[in-house]
Formats: structure tokens, C-alpha cells, sequence
């Protein structure tokens, strides 16, 4: 008999020899391999009397295209789903249902479940269903359209949030480095105001040294004169060059500590208001995301409840009738009993063969109800388990996005905190050699100053001054300079080191004399 072929909502009869994709010789090499496998499933010897019964056949051609839809696992609406013969046996339809069930693996059931919608509904074929049946189907089907376009209009939704969310956060990385750029802007001013300090300090600088100069011209033409007075005014301006110097060193030292104290206190608050930020969006991140997933797990958990009692509703249905099938059998023999009782009491014998038939078709019907019981209980556990996977990848799918997403933000915080450190230590850099040369300058200056000194000492010794008043400034000078020598032996004593003062003393040069000594060589009352 020719097979069956259903493609979209026709049902018409094809020819085995033009099933689709038997061209192919590799592909069908491959599916006479998996077909010997699955007649070993087949060998199974069908009673005489059920070969009266309503049957499938099934054909060798269409054998390799059932087989075909196992091996590929690429199932279309447009590939033909034929049923046939099997090895040349015939088979009831259940028993052909319940093979190919057990031959499936736990991932075919959605081959499966393909493989029961083409061989018709409820166990009816779709060429025998009535016309109110199909249109039932036809609203089944579109209900499932419905469902599955509202499923595609949710996950689309789901990928603009996605978006919007790489949006914001895009924005908010461009007003994070748009403050950077704020933060560089103001160091550099900062470290132009120091620039202008510097120079200012220079030109001060060099007005004193004028001034020192101017004083020291007018001492020379008027040192016959006024020796005594030039000495002092001369000792009052050194001293307070020395103190606007030890000024000038220890503003220098401290504005320096006020800029790299400044530098650090930015630097704290900068990463602290990032780490502030970065916590306060994963913490908003991991509460959106823990909703999303509680609510998928309860939508889960509603469809899985569905589908259950839409399952037990269709085999309490199919029992109920089956049963009402069975009542109105025992009725309308209970009735045609009393009949031939009344009418005939010789048609006993026959009545009680008609009980016994439809005592057996009673079991057999207890045996399909316990088949079918059996049935339901072994495709609970699967549904249970396919609901499991789901949730267990959509969990992993949702973690991974987000751990995604947590990675490259920390790969942009630390770009930016290396770039901002490589800033600050370039700062510090120029800074230092600034400072450095400032020193040497300052170096230069007072090596000028000591010259000056041996100079005014030598024309002080050239205008041949009175010697005790020479005598009495050597004393003092040479007091001054062992003073400086006592105070860095106590400083080293307390693990001071004379750098750390903020500023250079002074030493100065005086012909040497003939003078008493006290302890350790210093200058004490003479004799």
C-alpha cells in the first residue's frame, strides 16, 4: 500500500521511491547502518487476529527517512515524515508509537515530539479527524504561533535593555575621563602659579645682590672715613641676606611638601570616588539581575504547571471516554440480552459468548490505561529534568554576561589609574630637576658671597686699620665658626644630619691670629 506524506497541512499519498533526500548515496549509507541498529528493535511477532486490526505500514524507503530524522538532527516542516513498514511486519499503531519512543534518546524528544504531531492527534490520523477536530488543531497551533512570537517580543526587548544599559555606561566612562582631563588641566596650572613663584623669588634674589653691591661700592670709596660705621651697616645687610636666604630655602621646602601633600590628597579622593562608583553600579547590577532570574524561575516554574495539568487533563479525558465507551457497550448488551431473553431463550449460549468477548476487551482496555499511566509517569521525570537544563544555561548565560561586562570595566579602571600614575610620576620628575637646579644656582650664589667676604677682608687688611679692632672682628668671626662647628657635632650626636635644617650656615674666613684657646681648640677670653 502506498505510504503517507504530510507536509505542511496537506496529507496526500507518495511514492516511497521519490522520498525526499534518497540521492544522496553517502547520506544513505549512513541511515542503512542506523536502520539495521534499529530493526533489532523490530523483531517483534504480531498475533494473527490483530493483523485485522487497524495498522501502519511501513516501507524500507520510508524506514530510511524516519531513520534519517534521528541521525541529522536537522528537522524541518518541509521534510517528509513517512511510516511504513517495518522489516515487512505489520504492527498497531500504539505498539509502532511505543518502539520508536524507546528507541529515542533523551535528546531526540523534540524529533519526538515532531514524530507524534505527523502521525496525527490523539492517536487519530489527521485523513479520518472530522472537520471541527482539524479547526480545534488549527486554533491549537496558532495559539502556539502566539506564544512563541510573544517569546521572540520578550527576548527582543531583553536586547534593547542590554543596549540601553551599554549606552549609559559608555557615557558615563566618557564624563570619568572627561574629569581626568579636568584634574590634568588643573596641575598644570598649578605647576605654571609654581613656575611664576620661582622667578619671582629670582628677581628678588637679584635685587638684593644688587643692593649688596651698590653697598659694598659706596663702602670702598668711604672706607678712610667711616670704617667703623661701613662694618657694622656692612654686618647688618649680611645678616639679612642670610635670613631672607634661610626664608627663601625653607618657603621653597615647604611649598614643595604643600604640592606633593596636595598631589596625594587628589590622588585618594580621585581612586575613592571611583571605587564608590564602581561598587554602587555592581551592586545595582547584581540586584537587577537576581530579579531577572527570580522571575524566570516563577514564569518556569508556572509554564512547567501548565503543562503538567494540561497533560493529566488530556489522559483523565481519554480515560473518561474510553470508560463511557465501556458503559454504553455493557448497557446496549445488557439490553440485547433481555430482548433475546424475553424473545428467545435459546440465544443464551451466544450471549454469554458476547460476555466473555467484552470481558476481554475489557482487559485489553485496563491494559491500554495502565500502558498509558505508565507512559505519563516515564515522560514526568525527562520534563522535570529538560526544565532543570534550561534553568541551570540560562543562569550560566546570565553570569557569564555579567562577569563579562565586570572584567572590561576593571580593564578600564586600571588603564586609567596606570595613565594617571605615569602623570603624576612625570610631574614629580620635572619638579625635582627644577628643585635641583634651583640648589645649584643657590650653590653658585653663596660661593660668590664667600668671595665677597675674602675680598672686604682683604681691603680691610689694606687700609691698615686699627689692629685691636681687626683683632676683636677676627675673634668674633672665628667664635661664629666654632659655634657651627659645635652645633652639627650635636646634631650628628643625635642622629640629625645638618641637611634636614632647611638651609646652609654661613662660615666665614678670618685672618688667622694669634689668639687663646679653650678646650677642644675653640676661641675663649685670651689670657
Amino acid at each position: 500500500m502506498p505510504c503517507l506524506k504530510k507536509l505542511g497541512k496537506q496529507v496526500f499519498p507518495v511514492d516511497p521511491a521519490n522520498v525526499s533526500g534518497a540521492k544522496n548515496a553517502a547520506t544513505w549509507t549512513k541511515v542503512d547502518k542506523e536502520r539495521s541498529s534499529l530493526n533489532e528493535y523490530l523483531t517483534i511477532s504480531i498475533p494473527g487476529p490483530l493483523a485485522s486490526k487497524k495498522v501502519i505500514q511501513l516501507s524500507d524507503a520510508a524506514t530510511k527517512t524516519a531513520t534519517a530524522s534521528l541521525v541529522d538532527r536537522r528537522l524541518r516542516a518541509n521534510r517528509p515524515i513517512i511510516w511504513g513498514l517495518f522489516s515487512g511486519k505489520f504492527m498497531p499503531a500504539k505498539l509502532a508509537k511505543s518502539i520508536l519512543s524507546n528507541v529515542l534518546t533523551k535528546t531526540d524528544k523534540s524529533l519526538q515530539a515532531e514524530w507524534l504531531r505527523q502521525k496525527g492527534i490523539d492517536g487519530i490520523s489527521t485523513a479520518e479527524m472530522s472537520h471541527t477536530q482539524l479547526e480545534e488543531h488549527i486554533i491549537r497551533l496558532r495559539e502556539e504561533l502566539d506564544r512563541e512570537r510573544e517569546e521572540r517580543n520578550f527576548f527582543h526587548l531583553e536586547k534593547d535593555k542590554i543596549n540601553t544599559f551599554w549606552e549609559i555606561t559608555k557615557s558615563q566612562l566618557e564624563d570619568v575621563r572627561s574629569e581626568l582631563r579636568t584634574k590634568e588641566r588643573e596641575m598644570e596650572e598649578a605647576e605654571e602659579r609654581h613656575h611664576l613663584e620661582l622667578k619671582v623669588y629670582k628677581q628678588k634674589v637679584k635685587h638684593l645682590l644688587y643692593e649688596h653691591q651698590n653697598r659694598e661700592t659706596e663702602l670702598k670709596s668711604e672706607s678712610a672715613t667711616v670704617a667703623k660705621i661701613l662694618q657694622a651697616e656692612n654686618a647688618e645687610v649680611e645678616e639679612f641676606l642670610r635670613k631672607d636666604q634661610r626664608n627663601l630655602k625653607c618657603q621653597m621646602s615647604e611649598n614643595i611638601c604643600h604640592n606633593a601633600e596636595h598631589v596625594k590628597e587628589l590622588k585618594k579622593d580621585y581612586e575613592k570616588q571611583i571605587r564608590q562608583d564602581f561598587e554602587t553600579k555592581l551592586n545595582e547590577q547584581q540586584k537587577c539581575h537576581q530579579e531577572r532570574i527570580k522571575i524566570m524561575v516563577d514564569d518556569l516554574n508556572l509554564q512547567r504547571k501548565n503543562e503538567l495539568h494540561d497533560i493529566e487533563e488530556r489522559k483523565n479525558n481519554h480515560i473518561n471516554r474510553i470508560m463511557q465507551d465501556h458503559d454504553k457497550a455493557f448497557s446496549d448488551m445488557k439490553n440485547y440480552y433481555n430482548d433475546i431473553t424475553v424473545n428467545n431463550m435459546a440465544l443464551i449460549s451466544s450471549l454469554k459468548e458476547q460476555l466473555a468477548e467484552q470481558k476481554k476487551n475489557q482487559e485489553r482496555l485496563e491494559r491500554q490505561i495502565s500502558e498509558l499511566q505508565a507512559e505519563n509517569r516515564r515522560l514526568v521525570e525527562p520534563l522535570k529534568k529538560a526544565c532543570e537544563e534550561n534553568e541551570d544555561l540560562k543562569r550560566r548565560m546570565t553570569n557569564y554576561e555579567k562577569d563579562k561586562a565586570l572584567f572590561k570595566m576593571e580593564k578600564e579602571r586600571d588603564e586609567l589609574y596606570e595613565r594617571f600614575v605615569a602623570a603624576i610620576q612625570e610631574v614629580q620628575q620635572k619638579t625635582g630637576l627644577k628643585n635641583l637646579l634651583l640648589e645649584k644656582r643657590l650653590q653658585a650664589l653663596t660661593d660668590v658671597v664667600e668671595k665677597k667676604e675674602v675680598q672686604l677682608n682683604e681691603v680691610l687688611a689694606a687700609s691698615n686699620l686699627d689692629p685691636a679692632a681687626v683683632t676683636a672682628v677676627s675673634h668674633k668671626l672665628n667664635a661664629h665658626n666654632d659655634l657651627l662647628a659645635t652645633c652639627e657635632g650635636k646634631l650628628r650626636q643625635f642622629g640629625i644630619p645638618p641637611e634636614e635644617l632647611g638651609f646652609q650656615p654661613l662660615k666665614t674666613s678670618a685672618p688667622k691670629q694669634t689668639l687663646g684657646q679653650g678646650p677642644a681648640g675653640l676661641v675663649s677670653v685670651p689670657p
